[in-house]
């Protein structure tokens, strides 16, 4: 194994960070680290490189990495920022400033000229606006979070389902938070909830994914979870397995037509999954900026903790366990007859 030292360009932290396999250093933190390795008995020309390429380093975040070659160095670090952009999403309520590898996060003005009638040149800045700041508070929150450190694990071993899982899912999510455009926004949003959700033979993914998602969300927010702080829905209450594809097609019909019949976090996981298929597909790369940001939105801050926190409980079947956990629901209240007693004249 080699020692790497490597900058993350837009990240400054004020205390050590361990994510990964990865250690992030500030400043004066960073030059103590990389001071025992300074090669003292080299020629001056290797020294006078040494010593810029740390003055290089040190105009960033340092990170060290311990790897079998520069490549999984590298790929380590990766991982680890795409884990800790998920994170620092996840503590913001709205998206805000990046960091990243050298040239992974744009910071730039594009020059353009129009022509035509109305000629005329100008520029258009193209940038994702790096700096940002890890405090006190923020690794006090990332030490808390049974959630992250579960996935901070996950990319040291990656030897069972749910920490690949992981892996997967929160690389694809950091890439949904970087995209400029609507419709990978929401297609790696959906792939990145897929790669964590569903299984290679699930029946009916769109279903499946559906009624996943919505056992996850739904009352999460307020703490009155669906089917365990209350009552459980007909949408929980029903399979996604083929025999069931009638009656799921009609709930689906009736959720779209009658506000009575809609459960907002099932649907709207229905639309993004309709919607990736849409896009995956060639149907469509017209996606509304709203959609793509709120299933950004929700996945960071509330759909992806459940995820991590059932991960960490069953990490070597945590499909498995999920299935289980809706099929063991309480049975719902007659829902028809509910409908029917509403709208009866009083």
């Amino acid at each position: 194994m080699e020692r790497f030292f490597l900058p993350v360009e837009g990240l400054t932290v004020t205390d050590q960070w361990r994510v990964g396999d990865v250690t992030l250093y500030p400043v004066q933190a960073a030059k103590e680290a990389i001071e025992p390795w300074r090669p003292d008995d080299a020629s001056g020309d290797v020294l006078e490189y040494w010593d810029r390429h740390v003055n290089d380093l040190l105009d960033h975040c340092v990170a060290e990495v311990s790897a079998e070659s520069y490549e999984a160095a590298v790929r380590s670090l990766s991982l680890s920022i795409d884990l800790l952009r998920v994170f620092q999403q996840n503590q913001t309520l709205v998206q805000t400033t990046h960091f990243g590898l050298p040239g992974e996060i744009r910071f730039a003005s594009m020059p353009y000229l129009r022509a035509g009638a109305l000629p005329g040149s100008g520029s258009s800045r193209q940038t994702h606006h790096p700096g940002y700041t890890f405090t006190v508070k923020s690794l006090q929150a990332w030490n808390e979070s049974a959630a992250f450190q579960f996935a901070s694990a996950a990319l040291r071993d990656q030897s069972t389902e749910a920490s690949r899982r992981t892996v997967i899912g929160t690389e694809l999510l950091s890439r949904a938070i970087l995209a400029n455009d609507d419709a990978m926004r929401m297609l790696l949003v959906v792939m990145a909830l897929e790669a964590m959700l569903i299984e290679k033979k699930a029946e009916l993914k769109r279903y499946a994914f559906a009624q996943r998602v919505a056992f996850l969300n739904c009352g999460r927010p307020t703490g009155n979870l669906c089917g365990r702080s209350r009552e459980t829905c007909t949408y929980l209450a029903t399979p996604p397995i083929r025999s069931n594809q009638p009656a799921l097609d009609r709930l689906s019909d009736r959720a779209t037509e009658d506000l009575w019949w809609k459960c907002t976090e099932w649907t709207d996981a229905l639309e993004w999954y309709k919607t990736r298929n849409a896009i995956a597909h060639g149907a469509t790369l017209e996606v509304p900026e709203k959609m793509a940001s709120r299933a950004l939105y929700w996945t960071l801050h509330h759909i992806l903790v459940a995820v991590l926190e059932l991960f960490a409980q069953h990490p070597e079947a945590p499909i498995d366990a999920l299935r289980s956990a809706i099929a063991e629901l309480p049975e719902p209240p007659d829902w028809e007859a509910m409908a029917a007693e509403d709208a009866a004249p009083t």
